[in-house]
């Protein structure tokens, strides 16, 4: 299965790099992990691998991590992890980790077990307006194409 078209909403594979990593220098992340696209733009007058535009991409990770007081995050639900086909452990959509590249770049990976799925597949309308409504006020990490 090829990549699919990004879309807003959309739960990937990607190798998201942490604001604290990014502070300290380093470019590569820990691990890929599930994250959620959260925008997606066309970049004028770019080509992508396929000829047609080149995309930036806006991504927020989830993670079983536990949030600190203050945090924007939003959890997700039982039935919702369920649906993506993640694990039954408390996950959440950090908000303010956001990180923006080049579709497809170098950071996206299939899915654990698979060679040619890339998608958990969406969140709901609700979760998406809230993680994009504690997003705004959020700085990005930029990752650097190749």
């Amino acid at each position: 299965m090829p990549l699919p078209r990004p879309e807003p909403g959309l739960v990937i594979r990607f190798e998201h790099l942490w604001s604290r990593e990014a502070a300290a220098g380093l470019q590569d992340a820990e691990k890929p992990r599930p994250c959620m696209i959260l925008a997606v733009a066309e970049v004028p007058g770019t080509r992508g691998p396929d000829g047609s535009s080149a995309l930036d991409v806006v991504v927020v990770p989830i993670s079983h991590a536990r949030p600190r007081a203050g945090d924007p995050v939003v959890p997700l639900s039982e039935k919702l992890r369920a649906h993506l086909g993640l694990d039954g452990r408390e996950q959440w959509i950090y908000a303010a980790e956001i990180n923006v590249f080049r579709w497809p770049g170098r950071y996206i990976h299939p899915l654990p077990r698979t060679r040619d799925r890339y998608a958990y597949g969406m969140v709901t309308e609700k979760v998406f307006n809230t993680v994009r409504d504690l997003a705004m006020r959020a700085k990005p990490v930029h990752r650097p194409d190749d």
